[in-house]
């Protein structure tokens, strides 16, 4: 690995550790609903109006519909607060995360090319609405089905987000962001017809999980069906050998229908090596098994690229003593600053105090002198 490249990596290192530090950064404070509407924090709340079609009391739509049927639902939205608020409105289908857990909040996540029926193509809301002050409002949801029937289900989510007035950007720090929001799951459904569990291992490869080396692999639930109860055990080796490098197992995840899953197998702090493996892969739901057999490689190129990357790499060699001293700098520099900050703004209170004193001093005085000359004046 050159000199530029080790540098590169010491740099994004310090940055990191600024960054936990909160010297900067911009994290994202999220204030959620509850079931009930109820929002955390300083918000809004809601409340939802049930159609007759509903299917079970909960506290998202279960909705059984026609073919080409049209239907509008409403949410209430209620603003008790004396300003005006403006709130986002985001229709998008479910996904899943890495951690295994169906995601229903505003991501970036792909979904699988299996998906016939976008639920955000089938549902629309206006993208931004405004509530008066103290005042209520109908949020209209309109749904527009499939000409033609399917089985399965539609999943995905109502996301609705208050705008940051610019009061509170300003009131906000540089590493704190609060965001007012929350999800109301939908789920469409034409039938009760169940399709078979299919589960496709799309392939595996090298790659990072939270900026750590890791194995990727990529997994599609292919049914328009909510896939439970998963687990995922996952064995890597070198191609040829029996030997396991890295391992992992994961119960009780759930995949959204018709979405990836991109799950990690964690390198263990591990420097990534190029060559070929194996991965060695069962997955299960309910009664349902899959096993595979699935050949990689790993470039110098990949793993030259995530070791730079990997900000928990272990090396080899022992303690990194450049970086240790670089962050050992960073840090005496931070304390310096605050340091150097603090004393002057003492000094300048000092500094205040004193001229304020000696404007008192003078004051009396020159009140002294006057009492005198006035005793004087009486005497005489």
């Amino acid at each position: 690995m050159g000199m530029k490249n080790k540098l590169k990596r010491y740099l994004k290192v310090v940055l990191i550790f600024a960054l936990a530090l909160g010297v900067s950064g911009n994290f994202r404070r999220v204030f959620a609903a509850d079931k009930t509407g109820a929002i955390t924090g300083t918000g809004f709340t809601y409340e939802l109006v049930f159609p007759e079609n509903q299917t079970g009391s909960y506290g998202y739509y279960d909705l059984k519909m026609a073919p080409d049927q049209k239907q509008e639902l409403t949410i209430k939205l209620n603003n008790p607060y004396p300003e005006e608020i403006k709130v986002d409105v985001i229709i998008d289908s479910a996904k899943t995360g890495s951690n295994g857990v169906i995601d229903y909040n505003r991501n970036t996540l792909a979904v699988d090319k299996s998906l016939k029926h976008n639920i955000k193509d089938i549902v629309k809301a206006e993208k931004t609405v405004t509530i008066p002050p103290k005042s209520k409002i109908d949020l209209p949801i309109k749904i527009t089905m499939p000409k033609v029937e399917f089985d399965g289900v539609l999943l995905g989510s109502i996301y609705m987000e208050r705008q940051t007035t610019q009061k509170e950007k300003e009131q906000q720090t540089g590493s704190v962001r609060n965001i007012y929001s929350y999800s109301v799951g939908l789920l469409l459904r034409e039938n009760d017809k169940k399709t078979e569990k299919k589960l496709e291992l799309n392939g595996v490869k090298a790659g990072l999980d939270n900026y750590r080396n890791s194995v990727i692999l990529s997994f599609s639930n292919v049914q328009p069906e909510i896939l439970p109860k998963l687990s995922i055990e996952a064995e890597v080796m070198k191609k040829g050998s029996k030997e396991v490098l890295w391992d992992t197992r994961k119960t009780d995840m759930r995949m959204a229908p018709n979405s990836l899953l991109n799950f990690p197998v964690s390198m263990q702090g591990e420097a990534m090596t190029a060559g070929k493996y194996t991965a060695h892969i069962i997955a299960r739901s309910e009664d349902k098994k899959w096993e595979w057999n699935e050949d990689f490689e790993i470039t110098q190129e990949q793993a030259e690229k995530y070791n730079q990357e990997d900000v928990g790499l272990i090396q080899e060699r022992g303690l990194d003593w450049k970086l240790i001293v670089i962050i050992v700098v960073a840090i005496l520099l931070l304390f310096l600053l605050i340091f150097l900050v603090i004393r002057r703004r003492r000094k300048k209170e000092e500094e205040e105090k004193r001229e304020e004193l000696l404007r008192r001093k003078k004051a009396l005085l020159k009140r002294k002198r006057a009492l005198e000359a006035q005793k004087n004046q009486e005497n005489e």
